[in-house]
């Protein structure tokens, strides 16, 4: 493993990586794009709470999307998710009209924090699990008009009962768009949400697990839960699904990772950490690799033809010199967001920034 460069972003809660570009979602309600050269293009603002999820949404049949920008979808504890065109270049200051960060679309449906967003492969179909228990399917399409009435949104505050109405509606801003379909059948908090790998074109599959111990399989055309596979008393906070589509890993609160063989009711396999597991990406290319990542910054390389222990391990140290001067001595980072979405390359996000490593798996 060698650790080639740092984007510092503080506070950075998950990361994407495209061919030439990472964006990186925050705790302070911002998302981030950089280049390969870490130079950040844009600070992307209108959350108004921590951003949890942020997912690039495949060009292929995304409207707006050319050469010069790409959509991305971020979703936020503010209980919003949104769509937003990002040009891939600075603004230059001499340009009349130079390109700047545009919001398309706000996803209205949560009533509660959105912990979770993804695009299928095509760039046809979003989801987003939520606190509320919720699964919300969306087009990627962005509508002329509003779809949903003015809503009314929490305040991102410790006092739940104050809330707040949506200000008057500006013509510049993004048209509020409602689900195509609502997954209902979780009973606590949804706390990731997956495509399946297998749906290259149709969104047909996808997968959830969230705090009732429980990882859902939907037909998302009948809107129904066509599966559920359970570790008992054990909360999940991500999921991972291996390219082939036949395993499903979660990373567990309890510092355990959990097997499950997709279509196999039988108890999944349990990988051991030394803390609780807060992220995990498979390999997009091995049906055999999947990466975690834990509270005490060790991110782990996993063989799944052999789980007696990982294949690798190393620290995500994010900016260690801003750990030494805020703790006085060398800190971990808490790893907060894994992608591993290129095969030679993984990003790491945590507290204290994002690293990326690149890795070596052989065949």
């Amino acid at each position: 493993l060698g650790f080639i460069y740092l984007l510092p972003a503080e506070g950075a809660e998950m990361a994407a990586m495209t061919a030439r570009y990472l964006f990186t979602g925050s705790y302070d309600s911002t998302v981030r794009l950089y280049n390969d050269g870490q130079q950040l293009l844009h600070t992307i603002g209108g959350h108004s709470g921590p951003v949890s999820s942020v997912c690039l949404i495949p060009p292929a049949s995304a409207p707006t999307s050319s050469g010069s920008e790409v959509l991305i979808a971020s979703a936020s504890y503010d209980t919003t998710a949104r769509i937003v065109s990002v040009p891939l270049s600075l603004p230059n200051p001499d340009d009349m009209d130079p390109p700047y960060p545009k919001p398309l679309a706000s996803l209205c449906l949560h009533t509660s924090a959105v912990s979770s967003i993804a695009a299928n492969a095509s760039g046809r179909n979003l989801l987003t699990g939520a606190w509320d228990t919720f699964v919300g399917v969306w087009s990627t399409e962005i509508p002329e008009a509003d779809e949903v009435d003015e809503v009314v949104y929490p305040t991102f505050d410790a006092d739940r009962k104050k809330r707040r109405k949506v200000s008057k509606k500006d013509p510049n801003g993004p048209v509020r768009k409602g689900p195509q379909t609502v997954l209902k059948s979780h009973t606590n908090r949804v706390s990731s949400v997956r495509w399946s790998p297998l749906d290259k074109v149709e969104a047909n599959v996808a997968y959830s697990c969230g705090w009732d111990f429980t990882v859902r399989c939907w037909d998302v055309e009948a809107g129904v839960c066509t599966s559920t596979l359970t570790a008992a008393e054990k909360a999940m906070l991500d999921l991972a699904i291996t390219s082939n589509g036949k395993m499903i890993a979660t990373a567990n609160g309890d510092r355990t990772i959990s097997l499950f063989q997709v279509g196999n009711p039988a108890p999944p396999t349990q990988l051991p950490h030394t803390s609780p597991v807060t992220a995990i990406s498979a390999h997009p290319n091995s049906p055999h690799h999947i990466v975690s990542g834990c509270m005490d910054g060790t991110v782990r390389i996993w063989d799944l033809r052999s789980t007696t222990g990982a294949v690798e391990s190393f620290v995500a140290v994010g900016d260690q010199q801003k750990a030494e001067e805020s703790k006085g001595k060398k800190a971990k980072s808490k790893v907060l967001g894994l992608d591993w979405t290129r095969g030679n390359l993984i990003g790491c996000a945590g507290e204290l920034g994002v690293d990326v490593w690149k890795v070596n798996i052989g065949n």
